[in-house]
């Protein structure tokens, strides 16, 4: 069944086509990745979707009719569509309960006085749901960004949309979180929600996507059928080729005997691409903030990055040809401290 569509929607700003006509539907229960590269128009397609831009062309239909998506409001309330971004929209001084209900906070009112008790039980049976066991009378301001991500998630599932979009909700979220996350993910896909998946780390949405819409500068270059688990790598390769529109930098160093160290399907299909460089320094970075008072789980953390850096360096050469220099070297110094 389809629940969204999109016919021909584009997009400018002063000097800049956006999005160029871009069509394609969404179906009921499915998990969609969105990827591109940098400017390719992805998080302006979501900020359509949710009302946030009008598009200058175009038009969406949402359950078979036609749908003029005025705000996010209009987009929660009447079309049951969601958004987790990546930049958080709490607001820092407020508790995480009264963040999490903050438009719906009137249902807590009672005799004219908000019941905190109420309001706290509530938050944290939703919490729960994402994984998380905090203190929710908390200023949100005091959370770290993971934290803040997943108490994101949790306002989205308690407005239980039919389609919920996750744009770049990944990025500071740690392995063990995103596991975690790829579980609700999963869940949701069983009540028949539909799910768009928006990351920078390709092994992501190989691991938890049914389809991958591929955009480049502003056009739908396809949508990739990422059924077959046996071939990820040729599903991978055909994806960055869309990406790009080249395949230089697709060669990779010799991937024998990773099965027996213990690396997945995924993690072998995307192993050793400059891109994996810059994924182990934005993980590191980010473990090293999500971890600073856990000194054992610091250095273990640090430990194996060392080793999965390590035994990508025997692609260093093809990296410096890719131009993508920086993000080895920052690696190397993180690891080197």
């Amino acid at each position: 069944m389809e629940v969204l569509k999109v016919e021909s929607i584009r997009k400018s700003f002063p000097g800049v086509n956006v999005l160029k006509g871009i069509s394609f539907s969404l179906k009921q229960g499915n998990i969609y990745g969105l990827v591109g590269e940098n400017g390719a128009g992805k998080s302006t397609l979501v900020k359509i979707l949710m009302g946030i831009y009008p598009p200058d062309e175009g038009e969406i239909f949402i359950g078979g009719e036609e749908a003029y998506i005025r705000d996010p409001l209009q987009a929660r309330e009447t079309f049951k569509m969601d958004a987790v971004f990546q930049e958080h929209a709490l607001i820092p001084q407020m508790s995480v309960a009264e963040n999490i209900f903050l438009d719906r906070l009137s249902e807590f009112y009672e005799k004219g006085l908000l019941n905190k008790k109420k309001l706290y039980a509530r938050s944290q049976d939703v919490l729960k749901k994402v994984g998380l066991d905090l203190d929710v009378s908390l200023p949100t301001g005091e959370l770290s960004e993971g934290v803040k991500s997943l108490v994101e998630l949790s306002k989205a599932l308690c407005r239980d949309p039919k389609i919920l979009i996750f744009d770049e909700m990944t990025a500071p979220l740690v392995s063990d979180v995103v596991k975690n996350l790829f579980r609700i993910i999963r869940e949701l896909k069983e009540r028949e929600k539909t799910v768009v998946f928006i990351s920078h780390r390709l092994e992501e949405v190989l691991t938890i996507c049914d389809e991958i819409i591929v955009l480049k500068d502003g056009n739908l270059e396809g949508i990739v059928n990422n059924s077959d688990k046996e071939n990820l790598f040729a599903t991978r390769k055909k994806i960055i080729s869309m990406m790009t529109g080249t395949e230089k930098g697709l060669d990779f160093p010799e991937k024998e005997g990773l099965k027996e160290k213990g690396y997945s399907d995924v993690d072998i299909a995307c192993y050793g691409d400059w891109s994996d460089a810059r994924h182990i320094g934005d993980r590191m970075s980010t473990e090293m903030r999500e971890y600073n008072t856990d000194r054992q789980t610091r250095d273990k953390t640090f430990k194996n990055m060392k080793r999965i850096v390590k035994e990508q360096s025997r692609n260093y050469n093809e990296v410096k040809q890719t131009n993508e220099e920086s993000y080895y070297d920052e690696v190397r110094e993180l690891i080197t401290r």
